[in-house]
């Protein structure tokens, strides 16, 4: 293994998926893969601005700041269907102040057991996670 920190090692197995490990002040250790470390790279590295009042989420959205004030209307954001989306984390960010963001459950799909989630307060941010089977409201500000 190649240390990265005094804290981090990681390595590369034959079909080049990193593979790591992490210990805490408390000595407790932290097992990673290439998946999660990518998935949290492509999380906080990209973001979309929409600029229509209806938007559907494409494969390549993690970030989603909606302009309401610039769009001058309602904006519905329509999520992809949940069995295509397992394991994905979605956030979506209201920063105008005059109109409703509705986010848009597939179908008859739910997000937190209704088919919509409705944004009403600017800087209002909801992230939302996918199980395959539902979207949930996983943090929300």
């Amino acid at each position: 293994m190649t240390k990265i920190s005094t804290y981090a090692e990681v390595q590369f197995d034959e079909s080049s998926m990193l593979l790591g490990s992490q210990k805490d002040n408390s000595n407790k250790t932290q097992n990673y893969s290439s998946e999660s470390i990518s998935e949290f790279s492509s999380k906080s590295l990209s973001f979309t601005s929409v600029g229509s009042n209806s938007y559907a989420v494409i494969a390549s959205d993690r970030l989603l700041y909606v302009d309401d004030d610039s769009i001058g209307s309602a904006v519905t954001v329509d999520l992809p269907a949940v069995a295509s989306s397992e394991k994905r984390v979605l956030k979506v960010m209201k920063l105008g102040s005059s109109h409703n963001v509705t986010i848009q459950a597939n179908g008859a799909e739910l997000i937190n057991g209704a088919n919509t989630l409705v944004l009403t307060t600017q800087y209002k941010c909801v992230e939302l996670h996918s199980d395959g089977a539902a979207w949930y409201v996983i943090a929300s500000t």
